[in-house]
């Protein structure tokens, strides 16, 4: 099938049309995030709605839009109303997110090793599936960390699958993984490990060497900040603050942007052939939850937990459009809420662009 200029005319019977339309049609807060490809977002409601039906394609088209802005213990934050689906811009980074969280707990809760950043790539192969294309990286990243476990130097790690579309057609399956190791990694047996996974998975001739950097040297225990979802606040030392990039980057989920160029077969394909795939996986002594001692930060004299009484202030939209319209309670949420996000996501960066819109700023 041919991938053939997007129009919501051509979406057929009236509820899929009407998913359609809803998806295309962004309000100013989904745009925030979940980015401003309408047709990308058009394309695979329509894709959702094929394969998994009109309920689950209506709620990817109005992810965001009850998404409400919450003030209460000295704090305003948006308390999300998600839709859930791994095809979901903002909801695959929130699935990512849980599994960063243990990371940062156990880098926050002892002295740790050295942190590195590692890609493994393999070849694009057109005529493979998404399926096929994960599965063929599967086999290749079990063979490579086989080997590097077996040097005993690996503390734990986080692993974050992504396939992207690539600009030769055909999907490309790749990994990032955020590893903690008791020494600096050796990269050039790394490089050897991964390279022979590749030749023993297909992949021939002259391979681009692994890409492997050092995210922090070995340290005591770091201090992160304490966003939550896509609003994250900067780490409180330096460490901290460089690690949280690439942490943001590795449990990164869908992109939007990178979509529009898919054939609507290999759309298809995809949402069809994505489900039970384990994109995030936590490696070695990350695993397990860590115990955190509690700081006496929300507790009670008593030692209770303390209850924190929120109101609920509107939707996001609704402030915005109240913002922009003057009202000095809405601006006041608005800078509130910016100064949650202050760090170089892309998400955060399109917050603070339409709050300075909002509030003409």
């Amino acid at each position: 099938m041919s991938n053939a200029a997007f129009s919501v005319e051509s979406m057929g019977d009236t509820a899929r049309r009407r998913c359609v339309e809803l998806a295309v049609s962004v309000s100013g807060w989904q745009k925030v995030i979940h980015g401003s490809e309408r047709d990308a977002r058009g394309r695979l409601a329509a894709a959702i709605y094929d394969v998994q039906g009109g309920d689950a394609a209506m709620r990817f088209s109005l992810c965001g839009r009850g998404d409400k802005i919450m003030r209460g213990g000295g704090q305003t934050r948006v308390k999300p109303c998600k839709c859930g689906s791994r095809f979901c811009a903002r909801c695959s980074r929130y699935k990512g997110l849980s599994h960063a969280k243990r990371a940062k707990a156990h880098l926050s809760a002892r002295e740790h090793g050295h942190v590195s950043h590692v890609v493994l790539t393999q070849r694009v192969r057109k005529a493979e599936t998404w399926r096929e294309a994960v599965k063929r990286w599967d086999r290749t990243w079990r063979q490579f960390w086989r080997q590097v476990k077996r040097r005993g130097d690996v503390v734990g790690g986080l692993l974050t699958i992504h396939v992207t579309w690539s600009r030769f057609g055909g999907w490309h399956a790749h990994g990032h993984l955020l590893s903690e190791t008791n020494g600096a990694p050796d990269g050039r047996a790394w490089d050897e490990f991964w390279t022979l996974a590749r030749r023993r998975t297909g992949d021939d001739g002259e391979l681009e060497p692994l890409f492997i950097r050092q995210v922090c040297e070995p340290g005591p225990a770091l201090v992160f900040g304490k966003g939550e979802g896509d609003l994250w606040t900067e780490g409180q030392d330096q460490v901290a603050n460089a690690l949280e990039y690439p942490l943001r980057d590795v449990v990164s989920g869908v992109r939007n942007e990178q979509l529009h160029e898919v054939p609507a077969d290999r759309l298809l394909e995809w949402v069809g052939g994505a489900k039970g795939v384990q994109m995030h996986r936590r490696l070695g002594a990350w695993v397990k939850p860590v115990a955190v001692e509690d700081d006496g930060e929300g507790t009670s004299t008593d030692g209770e937990a303390a209850v924190v009484v929120e109101r609920e202030m509107g939707t996001v939209d609704d402030v915005i459009a109240r913002a922009r319209a003057g009202q000095r309670e809405a601006v006041l949420l608005l800078r509130e809420l910016e100064a949650c996000c202050r760090n170089d996501g892309v998400v955060a960066k399109r917050l603070v662009a339409i709050v300075r819109w909002a509030i003409g700023g």
